[in-house]
């Protein structure tokens, strides 16, 4: 795994103007923007290198390279646990650095609103966030590629959106208020909610692993 690792680090140095307009960005957020902005530019920072762990996939794919690359000696369960653990190196390092420069911006701009909750509570949601939306993104690049990765992608959003809707009506026609039950979860503390999304994330992260897993080894290169 760790010669997979160096692999996938060392393409991020083909990545320096990608990289330097994202720098360019935080430099403004943080220099420039209202307390917003600078909560906004941890969230943006950390979904867009979390994303780029998907992007690798394309590259191993690029003119067929996963051929050459499954004749190492490595196992496929292997390249897939690589790509996890890639995602959660890159992500958090980068969601602890943007974070720590985002509490030092705040605190010296805006002493007066300056909250410790936010950095227990709010940032730790922006990291799950982007977490979750590797663990459903990786499945499908590893099993459709690049274009059909994209639309099936999207069919998929599409389908839990109507799925979404259908649920909030079923549950309405079942005389359940479901605007009163998440108020009352959340009269339980900011916290305990924190945690809650955490732990889902780490579910939902293993359970992208165990399927992402499932499909590398059917899948022929």
């Amino acid at each position: 795994m760790k010669g997979l690792l160096i692999k996938d680090f060392s393409l991020l140095k083909n990545q320096k103007i990608f990289f330097l307009i994202i720098l360019i960005q935080g430099v403004a957020f943080f220099g420039f923007g209202e307390q917003a902005n600078i909560s906004f530019a941890v969230s943006f920072i950390t979904f867009i290198m979390c994303f780029f762990t998907v992007s690798t996939i394309s590259y191993d794919e690029y003119n067929h390279g996963n051929a050459f690359l499954f004749s190492l000696p490595f196992s496929r369960k292997t390249y897939t646990a690589e790509k996890y653990v890639f995602g959660l190196l890159l992500g958090g390092v980068t969601w602890l650095a943007v974070c720590a420069v985002s509490s030092a911006v705040v605190y010296i701009r805006f002493p007066d609103t300056f909250s410790l909750q936010e950095l227990f509570t709010t940032y730790p949601l922006y990291l799950a966030m982007a977490l979750c939306m590797e663990a459903v993104l990786i499945p499908f690049q590893l099993k459709f590629g690049g274009e059909k990765g994209r639309l099936a992608l999207i069919l998929f959003f599409v389908g839990l959106f109507l799925a979404g809707m259908l649920l909030i009506r079923v549950l309405k026609s079942c005389g359940i208020d479901l605007d009163a039950i998440l108020t009352s979860f959340s009269m339980h503390g900011a916290l305990t909610f924190a945690l809650c999304i955490l732990a889902f994330t780490a579910i939902l992260f293993l359970l992208s692993l165990a399927l992402s897993i499932r499909i590398v080894e059917k899948k022929d290169f």
